[in-house]
């Protein structure tokens, strides 16, 4: 029983940071930096490449996802029985809607984020400015990357949702 109890605050907390992180960003952080144009850029360049927050959302994620399944396994008996009941249901749904989450912010953010510091370390090595295909490949990065936390944080808030309100069902 204890076992339960530590996966269920472990996952619980885990999805706190992660989803509340992403809502965040979403929310806060993203229209700043827009506001702020290259400023902007720059300071999201510092946020994901020079401090933990990547490190803490990926763990959070990778924690809530490994703790999740472990929860099913063992609370409804198995991904075989998921589908058995609406409560399981429910959870099946709200635990898709973060794994297509993590899989965007894997495939899309983690990458654009990483390029994006590559690009911020090699001219700040230099002191030169950023030529044209640098800056118009830092737009687009920027922008895809701005559009996946806001699909990120929307699939999270879902998720939260569901798993929230399916005691009652």
């Amino acid at each position: 029983m204890e076992y339960i109890i530590f996966l269920r605050v472990v996952h619980i907390v885990c999805a706190v940071i992660w989803a509340g992180g992403m809502i965040y960003l979403a929310a806060f952080v993203v229209p700043a930096a827009k506001a702020l144009g290259p400023d902007g850029a720059k300071f999201i360049q510092k946020l994901s490449g020079t401090n933990t927050l990547p490190f803490i959302m990926n763990g959070a994620a990778l924690l809530s996802i490994v703790t999740g399944i472990l929860l099913m396994q063992k609370l409804l008996g198995g991904i075989q029985l998921v589908f058995r009941s609406s409560h399981g249901i429910i959870i099946f749904i709200g635990a898709l809607l973060a794994l297509i989450g993590f899989f965007v912010g894997f495939s899309i953010n983690l990458p654009a984020a990483r390029r994006m510091s590559a690009i911020g370390k090699k001219l700040a090595a230099s002191g030169a400015q950023p030529d044209s295909s640098q800056f118009e490949e830092l737009q687009r990065l920027k922008s895809k990357s701005f559009t996946a936390t806001n699909i990120i944080a929307i699939l999270l808030f879902a998720s939260l949702v569901l798993m929230s309100i399916v005691k009652y069902y």
